[in-house]
């Protein structure tokens, strides 16, 4: 029925009754068929007419036919269009190189596990090549294939449950000699492990009493630290009370300059810096400033320089007294007494809003080092015993640190002691259970050695098999796909 419909295409371009007329209209509305059959005037009898030119010009078939099959000829005459209509290609047979390459890709997982692949391709081509004189076409070589691939796969998963089988029973065995020889050197090792823990757990003993006389040394220590840190203690507190009443009437004074300061406007110094020439009373103040701040160059470029940093009034807040020395306190002074008035308040205040706050902040600076240079006897013993309780302190810390956890290796040790002597009479009882179990294991594995012998020949055999199994496969394979139709002479000749 195939070929026959096959054939109505190739000949008329239709296969009567595919379309039912509602169907037939509907397919002829689609798409721009009903445009292209206008304009080509009246060379069609009607729309449909030119459906089936379409067809026939584009509709393009092939047909791969079997000459061996017992219907070939009736089929061919039966279907001239086959003849008429097509353009024939008579294959008789595939060439060795194309024979040698199907297998390659028909049976890939197949070749995988075989040990020579290319051996085996040979001897399939050489196999069909010899029932060429049967008459025998590519499709029985395919059938060959397809065959040695299903057995192939069948009769190796049916080997390698056997032979897993065994193997499993062999590594058994095996891991059971394995645990007889492992039980062994346990028993050994148990042993020694059990004086081990004998003499460690002497030893923890040992431990323990240099711990407690060690945590008694320092218990005396501490308290010794305890008494001297008192009075340490007392004498920082009474050097710190006179040093922060020497400081109490100019850190008053500098912290305001320093609010002062926190309040100057960026367009106030902005307006500092487009100047040309600045009043000479700015230009103090900012001498007085950078000067302190350890910046020597006094030029009105670096002093609109210092001014134009985005961190200029955090630098200036953030400015420790401490680290003015003799040298800068001395030539800031001296500007401060030869620029008197440029530094006092009236008259700074009326000449720039921002360089104020500064007049103040280099007066108090200058008044709060002078006071630090004067109590700086004070704040050297007051350094001193800080620097000695902290040390003292620390010492004392220490020492409780070294207590507590001399405590606590002490516990530990004790903790230790009883564990290896619960760990060896553990040992002990292990160690029996170990000898009882290797006497067992060894006497069965005795019963069992005849029993493995008998397993590895049948193991060996099996992997004979497994090695014999391509070619076997090969021989059946061909057996069934090309003399199982052939007559029982045939069949006795081609096997001999």
């Amino acid at each position: 029925a195939f070929l026959e419909i096959v054939n109505s295409l190739l000949s008329s371009g239709e296969v009567p009754g595919m379309f039912t007329p509602q169907e037939r209209d509907a397919l002829l509305q689609q798409g721009s068929l009903k445009e292209e059959f206008s304009s080509l005037g009246f060379k069609y009898r009607d729309l449909y007419a030119f459906f089936v030119s379409r067809v026939q010009k584009n509709l393009h078939v092939i047909l791969s036919l079997d000459p061996t099959h017992p219907d070939f000829a009736l089929r061919c005459e039966s279907n001239p269009a086959l003849y008429s209509r097509c353009t024939i290609l008579w294959l008789e047979a595939w060439s060795k190189v194309g024979m040698m390459e199907v297998p390659k890709m028909k049976l890939q997982e197949t070749l995988k596990s075989v040990p020579n692949p290319e051996i085996m391709v040979q001897n399939m081509y050489m196999l069909h090549d010899s029932m060429v004189q049967h008459n025998v076409a590519p499709r029985q070589y395919c059938t060959l294939l397809d065959t040695i691939g299903a057995m192939y796969q069948d009769k190796k998963t049916e080997l390698d449950k056997q032979r897993n089988f065994l193997r499993g029973g062999l590594t058994k065995l095996d891991e059971t000699w394995a645990t007889v020889e492992t039980l062994s050197r346990e028993a050994m090792d148990q042993e020694k492990v059990l004086q081990d823990k004998q003499h460690q757990a002497k030893e923890k003993m040992g431990e323990i009493t240099i711990q407690v006389e060690d945590a008694g040394r320092k218990k005396n220590e501490a308290e010794e630290l305890s008494k001297k840190l008192k009075i340490d203690e007392g004498q920082m507190q009474e050097r710190k009370q006179v040093v922060d009443a020497q400081l109490s009437e100019c850190v008053p004074v500098l912290e305001s300059a320093k609010k002062a300061v926190a309040g100057i406007k960026k367009d106030n110094l902005n307006e500092i810096r487009s100047l040309k020439l600045p009043p000479e009373p700015i230009r103090d103040v900012l001498e007085g400033v950078l000067r302190l701040m350890g910046n020597q160059d006094t030029s009105w470029i670096s002093m609109k320089r210092f001014l134009s940093q985005p961190s200029v009034i955090t630098e200036i807040m953030d400015f420790d007294a401490k680290s003015i020395t003799p040298d800068i306190m001395e030539g800031v002074k001296n500007l401060i007494r030869s620029k008197k008035t440029s530094f006092e308040d009236a008259t700074i205040a009326r000449v720039s809003q921002a360089a104020a706050p500064m007049a103040s902040w280099v007066k108090a600076q200058i008044q709060y080092s002078l006071v630090l240079q004067q109590i700086r006897p004070l704040t050297n013993e007051l350094d001193k015993l800080t620097k000695n309780l902290e040390v003292g302190t620390k010492r004392k810390d220490q020492c409780l640190i070294d207590i507590r956890e001399s405590d606590e290796t002490v516990d530990r040790l004790k903790s230790e002691h009883q564990n290896l002597t619960d760990e060896a009479a553990d040992l002990r009882s292990q160690l029996k259970k170990t000898k009882d179990t290797l006497t067992s294991a060894e006497s069965l594995l005795g019963k069992l050695k005849d029993e493995k012998e008998r397993w590895g020949y049948q193991m060996k055999d099996l992997d004979s098999q497994m090695d014999r199994l391509p070619m076997t496969l090969l021989m059946a394979s061909s057996f069934i796909t090309y003399l199982g139709i052939m007559p029982e002479d045939t069949r006795l000749k081609m096997t001999n």
